[in-house]
């Protein structure tokens, strides 16, 4: 049976992953490459298609066509139901949720007086326009947290638009609550949040009210499946799964209804053609991916410490043409759900496996303090692949210059992550910002257990580690 070659585009260093099939690449171990690790690799499927889509601009034919299939994926994608769901493209997650916010206010949906619900835990893309608005029409902010603050700390943070905060979200729900701002899964802690149970909790209060999730974080590692969740608009960034740099919004028609928000008012100026057509082989690259037909163990790799030279798995085979297999675009796949269900249980499975790994390594080092919901909890079923932490003895600035002397990438700093996120971790002060804020390593379905290994390796050579 013929395997489907497919690969992630960066560095050239590949792995074997028996579990997936495909021919996969190496992210935590490897040389720093005009690499940023704020995004996921981009598979081959995607690549080839924006050069496609690049090379043939018809606009009114061509271009129309990328941008409807586009749009159709991320439908199956985000899994939203295209009877009562509309997606909407953008340049980024940023962007849509700027223009989100706009049209509350000019559709005269957000009022003085109305409230606006915000988790802590929001990246910074999803509270800089709610607050930027309230204060406009005269609405009020309430801070959704996870822990509680001290009186002092409190008073250490600039919270102008903040009037109330709690660690139970029903109570800050009220008659004038008009929106509520959310996230599937924080980019610092990694905790995956219910949402679904949160909209039921939400809309027993305030059935009017509209949701907004940020699906950023998230929608690399688990499937989002819109239409159950009950929410009013999903937001993700396409480079954060695979695919271009195009920005991708799933809203319930009702909702977008009652904003008055239509294409023209969301979808500003001409779409990115190539970033639309790059859409359709991310669609194609999670079809391949669910596709796990094939047992077969050969294949190609790389070796790390010289990416030029090709190891053969087959004798005989011409390194020639077997570099030129190795890109060849698979044929294209439509992205049905079911393949995209299987898809994700591939990648939490090889996920799992990873951050369990290095967490547990983690946890029994006697300087590390994991910033996370419980930092004694192993348990990563409930968390994406992310893993913070903060070493007592050694700077985070230094712990990442050292890895990347190593040819590890990890960062540090905050992430873009809330002052009253930071408080309630106990990492707000100028003493932590001196030392780089937190260590931040990112997982991803294209790393193993040998790159796991790699990184509690590294770490384990620092002077004063342990």
């Amino acid at each position: 049976m013929q395997m489907h070659k497919l690969i992630i585009h960066g560095p050239r260093q590949y792995h074997y992953h028996p579990n997936l099939h495909l021919h996969l690449h190496l992210r935590a171990s490897r040389k720093l490459q005009n690499l940023h690790e704020r995004s996921s690799h981009t598979s081959i499927t995607v690549i080839e298609h924006m050069v496609n889509g690049i090379s043939h601009r018809h606009r009114n034919l061509i271009g129309s066509k990328a941008k409807e299939d586009a749009r159709a994926t991320m439908m199956t994608i985000l899994g939203g139901d295209p009877s009562t769901h509309t997606v909407f493209l953008g340049a980024n997650a940023t962007s849509l949720f700027h223009t989100l916010a706009e049209r509350f206010v000019e559709s005269g949906y957000l009022r003085k007086g109305d409230e606006v619900v915000l988790a802590s835990e929001n990246h910074m893309a999803n509270v800089i326009p709610w607050q930027r608005i309230a204060k406009r029409v005269g609405a009020k902010i309430f801070w959704w947290t996870r822990r509680s603050l001290s009186e002092t700390q409190c008073a250490n943070l600039n919270l102008e638009y903040g009037t109330r905060m709690s660690t139970d979200l029903d109570s800050l729900l009220t008659v004038n609550t008009r929106i509520v701002c959310l996230s599937h899964a924080s980019n610092v802690l990694g905790s995956i949040r219910d949402i679904g149970a949160l909209c039921q909790i939400i809309r027993r209060p305030c059935p009017n009210v509209q949701v907004v999730v940020d699906g950023v974080a998230a929608c690399a590692h688990l499937y989002t499946d819109v239409a159950t969740l009950g929410v009013d608009w999903y937001v993700v960034s396409c480079h954060k799964l695979f695919g271009p740099h195009v920005g991708a919004m799933c809203g319930r028609t009702e909702a977008a209804i009652a904003i008055h928000a239509e294409d023209s008012s969301i979808m500003l100026g001409t779409v990115n053609y190539e970033g639309c057509s790059g859409i359709v082989g991310l669609g194609s690259y999670l079809s391949i991916l669910g596709d796990g037909r094939n047992e077969s163990k050969t294949g190609v790799s790389l070796d790390r410490t010289n990416p030029n030279a090709l190891k053969i798995s087959q004798p005989g085979d011409d390194p020639v043409q077997q570099r030129h297999s190795l890109y060849a675009m698979p044929k294209y796949q439509k992205l049905s759900t079911g393949r995209l269900v299987k898809s994700y249980r591939h990648i939490a499975k090889v996920e799992r496996h990873t951050s369990s790994y290095i967490l547990h390594h983690l946890q029994n080092c006697l300087h590390v303090r994991l910033i996370r919901e419980d930092d004694n909890d192993a348990d990563v079923t409930s968390t994406i692949p992310v893993l913070s932490f903060i070493h007592t003895q050694i700077s985070s600035h230094d712990i990442v210059q050292w890895c990347l002397q190593h040819g590890l990438i990890i960062r540090c700093g905050y992430f873009l992550s809330t002052a009253l996120l930071r408080a309630e971790f106990d990492t707000h002060n100028q003493y932590m910002e001196e030392r780089g804020g937190v260590v931040r390593v990112s997982l991803c379905h294209y790393n193993n257990m040998e790159d796991a290994k790699a990184i509690i390796h590294i770490l384990g050579t620092m002077n004063g580690w342990d």
